[in-house]
């Protein structure tokens, strides 16, 4: 189901045995377009956030505004704090995972490695990878802590600036999220700057690149052709109970 990631953060994080914290913001490869890491904050008896993989939930509840996950409380804080290492190396998201027992998402094919969705069948193991890493496989002549600035927080890109082929249309308002695959499959943009009040969606594919550090987003269209777009309101989106 598409639903507005503004919306989803603040959403409560449970575990299998109780209640973890709240989602703060997500990690997503901005290679794909797709969220890697949940950050979850406000956890009793840690100091800082942690990280969960989409591999960990359940399901999403929009009545009761909860994330629902499959490892247990224990299991999370007793975890290495990736988070505070961000952004971590390849060394330290290959340890995360294998202590979590997920699929790596960098060696496959797919969005998801081997996989289109982040699913694991049957039962998961306590540890150990499910997939032997590939080396070689996408990060050939890549240091591990230059693959994982792949990694990018949404929040930080809240506000980056529009560019479109002939001039600057917008900022990024929000970020729609398929929670089947966990892709980030539209960005909402505000055009208020360019023309009065519209707000449009357009798919994550349609943008070339993006320069973190003058803090631009890249679309292969022109003004005209965004403008052209139906207005967007997140309102209009589906709920879950």
């Amino acid at each position: 189901m598409l639903r507005s990631l503004d919306d989803l953060i603040g959403f409560n994080v449970s575990t299998a045995d109780g209640a973890l914290g709240i989602l703060e913001d997500v990690y997503y490869d901005d290679r794909h377009w797709t969220v890697r890491y949940l950050v979850v904050g406000a956890i009793e008896g840690l100091e800082t956030a942690r990280l969960i993989s989409p591999y960990a939930v359940e399901r999403v509840s929009d009545e009761a505004r909860q994330i629902h996950l499959s490892v247990s409380l224990a299991r999370v804080k007793e975890a290495t704090d990736v988070a505070e290492k961000m952004p971590a190396s390849l060394a330290a998201e290959t340890e995360y995972h294998d202590y979590f027992g997920w699929p790596y998402y960098w060696q496959g094919p797919y969005v998801w490695g081997m996989l289109a969705v982040p699913a694991v069948t049957g039962p998961a193991p306590v540890a150990g990878p499910l997939l032997v890493p590939d080396p070689e496989e996408e990060t050939a002549g890549l240091e591990d802590a230059q693959v994982s600035h792949h990694l990018h927080s949404a929040a930080d890109t809240i506000g980056y600036h529009i560019q479109a082929l002939d001039g600057e249309i917008g900022h990024v308002e929000d970020f729609l999220l398929d929670d089947g695959s966990w892709s980030l499959t539209r960005v909402l943009i505000d055009t208020r700057n360019w023309w009065v009040g519209k707000k449009v969606a357009l798919p994550s594919g349609e943008f070339s690149r993006i320069d973190w550090t003058e803090r631009l987003i890249f679309v292969g269209e022109t003004r005209e052709q965004v403008k052209s777009k139906r207005e967007f309101d997140v309102a209009t989106l589906p709920r879950e109970n």
